[in-house]
């Protein structure tokens, strides 16, 4: 059978092949990571997640037939998730929790301690804490 008519190798074995076999255990490793976090996103978020992993290979050929083959590995995971604040703006630029066009309540101490809560629904024996 000639060279040219031998159909294309296997892309799994070459890459098996690349790097020593280094190549192939970081895109397990890779992968891994991915699937992991788009898992949790997912589980987090009760919505879909999405990531990626993407396997570059460079390839250099020589007059003499030698091919230099170079890889790059790059993942995206998604974006963590994260709860929202809310803020007002000040006069000045700036952002603060407390609203700077409300005035403070003057909170004070009761005089008389713990007292027994009112029963207004229906539960008798309900404590003040």
């Amino acid at each position: 059978m000639d060279d040219k008519d031998e159909g294309p190798r296997n892309f799994g074995v070459v890459l098996s092949e690349i790097d020593g076999g280094a190549l192939i255990g970081e895109l397990g490793e890779e992968l891994q990571k991915v699937v992991k976090a788009t898992s949790e996103k997912a589980s987090a978020t009760c919505r879909q997640a999405s990531g990626e992993l993407v396997i570059k290979l460079s390839l250099k050929t020589d007059e003499k037939g030698r091919v230099e083959v170079g890889a790059d590995i790059k993942t995206k995971l998604p974006a963590p998730v994260r709860s929202k604040s809310l803020f007002y703006a000040t006069d000045g630029g700036n952002l603060t929790a407390t609203n700077p066009h409300q005035a403070a309540l003057p909170f004070r101490e009761v005089a008389g301690g713990k007292q027994e809560a009112k029963d207004v629904i229906g539960n008798k024996g309900v404590k003040a804490l």
